[in-house]
C-alpha cells in the first residue's frame, strides 16, 4: 500500500518525512532483549475505519513508548490521534472493507516527543484451523522491557521466516529452559488433559497482547504458567489468539495432530469473547 498516515495527515510513503523516519527505525541496531529500540506498534483489524480494540491500542501504545523513552515530555501522546489513525487510513486504503493498520510510534525529528506512523495491509487469507511448527531458534527470555512490542526484534523475524518457510501459519517459541513462551505472532493458550486452561507466564519473556488481556481479565479459569513441549504435544487444545485473528485452533504441529486435529469448545468460546469485546 503506498498510501501512509503520518501524525494527523495521509501520505504517499515516498513523503520526505515519512522515508526519514523509516530510515532512522530501519538503522536502528537490532538486539535480542534490546532497550536500544526506538520504536513500538500495535496492530488492529478494521472495518469500515472502526477498529477493534481502539482503546486497548491506544493504551498499549502508550504503555509501549514510556518503557522504550519515546515521547518523553508530559503530554507528547494523544490517544486521539491514534483513533483517528484507524479511521482515516482505514477508509483510506480498505472504503467499506475489512484490513489490517498498524501504527508505529517512533521518537519525532526533534527528539522530544513522538510520531506516529500508520500503515495499512490486506488481512490475507483465513482459516478456521492453523498448522505450526516448533521455531527452530530459542527465544531471549525476560527483558527490561518485557511484554512490549517493538520493530526490530531478530527472534521473532527469524521464527515466521521458519513458519513460512514450512508452508504453517505459525511458530512456537521456547526458551533455553525447554519452556513455551509465545508465538512468532502470537499468545498461546493450551487446555490441558485435565480440561484446564494454561498459557506461558508473561514472566518469561513474552509480549503482553491484547487479545490475552482481554482474556485473562474475562476469564477467571485462565492459569499462567510454565508449559513444556510435552505439555503442548499432549494438549487437548493449543490455541493461537492475537487481536487481530482473534482466537484459532492449531490443529497440527510439526505434521502431528493437536488433540483430536479440530477446533475445540474452548477455542470457539475464546474467539466469540474476542469478536465481542470492546
Amino acid at each position: 500500500m503506498t498510501i501512509q498516515w503520518l501524525d494527523g495527515r495521509l501520505v504517499d510513503k515516498s513523503d520526505p518525512a515519512v522515508m526519514a523516519l523509516t530510515a532512522r527505525s530501519s538503522s536502528a541496531e537490532s538486539v535480542e532483549g534490546d532497550t536500544s529500540a526506538i520504536s513500538c506498534y500495535t496492530s488492529a483489524r478494521v472495518t469500515a475505519g472502526r477498529a477493534l480494540h481502539p482503546d486497548r491500542h491506544a493504551q498499549r501504545l502508550l504503555r509501549d513508548a514510556k518503557a522504550i523513552g519515546v515521547g518523553g515530555t508530559p503530554g507528547s501522546f494523544d490517544p486521539f490521534l491514534v483513533f483517528r489513525a484507524f479511521e482515516e487510513l482505514g477508509k483510506a486504503v480498505f472504503a467499506e472493507g475489512s484490513g489490517i493498520v498498524r501504527i508505529e510510534a517512533l521518537a519525532s525529528a526533534s527528539g522530544t516527543g513522538m510520531s506516529l506512523l500508520a500503515t495499512a495491509r490486506p488481512i490475507g487469507q483465513e482459516t478456521d484451523t492453523w498448522s505450526a511448527i516448533i521455531a527452530p531458534i530459542s527465544h531471549h527470555g525476560p527483558s527490561p522491557l518485557a511484554g512490549a512490542k517493538l520493530t526490530g526484534q531478530k527472534v521473532y523475524e527469524d521464527a515466521r521466516a521458519a513458519s513460512a518457510a514450512a508452508g504453517v501459519d505459525e511458530a512456537l517459541l521456547f526458551d533455553a529452559n525447554g519452556s513455551l513462551v509465545e508465538g512468532a505472532r502470537t499468545n498461546l493458550l493450551i487446555v490441558d488433559r485435565r480440561g484446564s486452561l494454561a498459557t506461558p507466564d508473561l514472566a518469561l519473556g513474552g509480549v503482553a497482547g491484547i487479545a490475552l488481556e482481554i482474556i485473562a481479565e474475562s476469564t477467571p479459569e485462565l492459569e499462567a504458567r510454565k508449559l513444556s513441549a510435552s505439555d503442548v504435544a499432549d494438549a487437548r487444545e493449543l490455541i493461537a489468539v492475537n487481536a487481530v485473528r482473534g482466537a484459532c485452533s492449531i490443529v497440527r504441529l510439526g505434521g502431528r495432530e493437536i488433540g483430536d486435529g479440530k477446533p475445540g469448545p474452548w477455542a470457539e468460546r475464546l474467539n466469540l469473547l474476542l469478536a465481542g469485546a470492546d
